[in-house]
């Protein structure tokens, strides 16, 4: 599997009266490792209120159509205290659902190549709000669960940047990341799309395809089905019901499964996503799988 392209860092902040980590990392590091790279472009934007967020979300998502931009988006801004979303400098509030919704939109225009970096307490709350019923608001994301300190920030992603703008290795660039603050717990993360697709829907499989959950499925769909038709089924009708469900359900797992798969990684959108994602097409293939095997570089 291939992993990612980029051509542009966009270092997106909203900061206000404290130090400003995000012009300091795209000053010292980004800015400067990219005089290296021609075809590497960067750019920082300064993002004060929502009318300031919807127009920078607008013109990147311009940009990935108009120009074949293909970013990474580094951001530094405040998670709100409640978890609700993210805080900009003048107080607006990014509902999460909002957020990811941002994001999907941009990951869909670089065909599933967006790696987002998160200098944000709680970022990585993201992955709460992300459904595989629709495509992936990101291929990759780095971030925390946790409340972050602004010198632990720069720390951290001054030593990742600064490596992966050398060498282009996300493992190792992550590994610095990981260790670059000793004297702080190492709270931060990295999944890629294939990778949370795996755990969401591997727990899926394992949790609802038991004997008891199919069982309680269909007494559930016995109870509604009664309720909404006002109707009592006998013990033979009961029987009929459950026997045609079990085929029903074991007739169409497996394309329930591709069905998911294929538009969470946006393969049925894209050649590219068919061909970099070149995971098992049956539930059997998928649960027997070594995944370390198919996607590469995952650190978690």
């Amino acid at each position: 599997m291939d992993f990612f392209r980029f051509n542009k860092i966009y270092v997106v902040e909203s900061l206000q009266d404290e130090r400003q980590t995000g012009k300091e990392l795209y000053d010292d590091i980004i800015k400067r490792r990219s005089y290296f790279h021609s075809d590497l472009a960067t750019e920082f934007v300064e993002v004060l209120s929502l009318e300031y967020w919807n127009n920078t979300i607008e013109r990147i998502v311009q940009e990935t159509k108009d120009n074949h931009v293909i970013p990474i988006l580094h951001f530094e801004l405040h998670g709100s205290g409640n978890r609700d979303g993210l805080v900009l400098a003048e107080g607006d509030l990014i509902p999460w659902g909002d957020f990811v919704s941002d994001m999907r939109r941009i990951n869909i225009e670089t065909q599933n190549n967006l790696l987002i970096t998160m200098g944000i307490c709680f970022g990585m709350d993201i992955l709460y709000y992300t459904s595989l019923e629709d495509p992936s608001p990101f291929f990759g994301i780095i971030g925390s669960l946790y409340a972050l300190q602004n010198d632990d920030i720069y720390i951290r992603y001054s030593d990742f940047y600064d490596e992966f703008l050398q060498s282009f290795d996300i493992t190792t660039s992550l590994q610095c990341l990981f260790r670059a603050n000793p004297n702080k717990p190492q709270e931060y993360s990295f999944v890629n799309a294939p990778e949370f697709f795996r755990r969401i829907y591997k727990n899926y499989l394992e949790t609802q395809f038991t004997t008891d959950a199919i069982e309680k499925r269909i007494s559930d769909t016995i109870m509604k089905e009664e309720t909404k038709c006002r109707v009592k089924y006998t013990s033979k009708e009961k029987k009929v019901f459950a026997s045609k469900f079990k085929k029903e359900l074991q007739k169409t797992k497996n394309s329930f499964y591709l069905h998911h798969f294929n538009n969470f990684l946006m393969c049925n959108k894209f050649e590219t996503c068919k061909q970099r994602f070149d995971i098992p097409r049956t539930t059997e293939e998928f649960l027997a799988t070594n995944w370390s095997d198919i996607v590469p570089n995952v650190i978690i």
